[in-house]
């Protein structure tokens, strides 16, 4: 039987913080830096901040993307948070080098733009609230206009609006959750949001 969460370390990350969320919600997540482990779980995180460069640059030289890919193949669950979630697309704006993300979502990732004028500013750092768009399990008992914790430049643009299950507004509005078939992604970080961010969690490590 698989074992149920496994949260990738490659040095991108805050592990920590994400397994005592899980801890709290009675949810047994195991750390993995060896990606040969991938194969024992069910449910995968991939949680990431800094760079994009460096985050496929980490996942490359650790041996996981080949991994992922399989894990994801073959019909499990994956969820990356934060820059997490947009390795999970083709292509980031932040890259200088022009690097390939996961390519687990058709699409891009974007730089947020700052506005003198209406006070906009780049990161985007602080609580902000979502717009649900689609009623899914991962966001099941979480409200709308919910607040969530943000830290970031970038944001994902999927090919398919359809994978777009909630959004939040700066300057523009980008989208906050995206869904695509097994692989989901949020842009905030749940285990510093709180009952609503733990519920999220929740919900991941319940998905079948």
């Amino acid at each position: 039987m698989k074992k149920s969460v496994g949260i990738i370390d490659c040095g991108i990350n805050n592990i920590n913080s994400l397994q005592k969320a899980f801890d709290k919600i009675k949810v047994k997540a195991e750390i993995l830096k060896d990606s040969k482990k991938l194969k024992s779980f069910s449910h995968l995180v991939l949680p990431g901040v800094g760079s994009f460069d460096k985050g496929m640059s980490n996942l490359t030289d650790m041996g996981f993307v080949e991994e992922i890919h399989t894990f994801a193949k073959n019909g499990n669950f994956v969820l990356g948070i934060c820059l997490g979630m947009q390795l999970l697309f083709e292509k980031s704006k932040e890259s200088s080098t022009n690097s390939s993300g996961l390519s687990l979502i058709k699409g891009k990732c974007e730089k947020l733009k700052s506005d003198n004028n209406s006070k906009i500013r780049i990161p985007h750092i602080g609580w902000n609230s979502l717009k649900i768009k689609k009623n899914t399990q991962l966001l099941k008992d979480v409200t709308d206009n919910a607040d969530f914790y943000f830290v970031h430049s970038y944001y994902v643009i999927p090919e398919d609006s359809k994978s777009i299950v909630a959004v939040c507004t700066h300057g523009i509005e980008f989208a906050a959750v995206v869904e695509s078939n097994n692989i989901l992604g949020v842009q905030f970080h749940p285990e510093k949001c709180l009952d609503n961010g733990l519920n999220i969690l929740k919900q991941f490590s319940l998905l079948s």
